[in-house]
């Protein structure tokens, strides 16, 4: 066979997704009506070994039963889940006020700490003596944090968290237009709307 075709079929093979969509699946059908429209024998070999793809004898058993073809739910965890905790205004707040009460005592907040504090306000439900859930809940809380705008911190094998640069920028740019305001002889009025 010419080595331009094996290429054809092996760039094939590596690019398309091992989930056959529906689209492939009424392809697979057109296919299996055409052969058996031409009397072809062993019209599901012939399919399969066309297009290169196992389930053609599933999707004709399909449609044999119910008149129709479904699309393959795609393998693996990558359908969108529930978060483990609430990610309102009001937890946001909670868990601001929090960092911001520990970093005013130069005193460093891990994922843990922020974690725990979550579990003692009723946010979070966990078992800390569950290794999984713990783990999972773990992960959940440095995604909200990562999410919130607070940043890692290294320090010597530990991790504490702050706000990022952009956010500390943000702040401090407020801040000082804020000051103007605050010491002049004529204080205007300011209307706060969110921070």
């Amino acid at each position: 066979m010419d080595p331009s075709i094996d290429a054809c079929f092996a760039f094939v093979k590596t690019a398309r997704h091992h989930t056959v969509t529906r689209e492939e699946r009424l392809d697979i059908l057109r296919l299996h009506a055409w052969f058996r429209s031409q009397y072809t024998k062993a019209a599901s070999k012939q399919v399969a070994h066309a297009l290169g793809r196992n389930l053609v004898q599933d999707v004709w058993r399909e449609y044999q039963a119910s008149q129709t073809v479904t699309a393959a739910t795609p393998s693996g965890n990558r359908t969108t889940h529930i978060t483990k905790g609430p990610r309102t205004k009001l937890v946001t707040q909670m868990v601001q006020q929090f960092v911001r009460d520990r970093r005013a005592t130069r005193t460093r907040t891990t994922a843990v700490e922020v974690m725990m504090y979550l579990k003692e306000i009723c946010v979070l439900d966990i078992d800390v003596d569950d290794k999984k859930q713990f783990a999972a809940s773990y992960r959940a809380v440095q995604r909200f944090l990562k999410a919130q705008g607070y940043k890692r911190g290294h320090r010597k094998g530990s991790s504490t968290y702050h706000l990022s640069k952009a956010n500390a920028l943000a702040r401090d740019t407020y801040v000082k237009l804020m000051h103007q305001h605050s010491t002049a002889a004529t204080r205007p009025n300011v209307v706060y709307t969110d921070e």
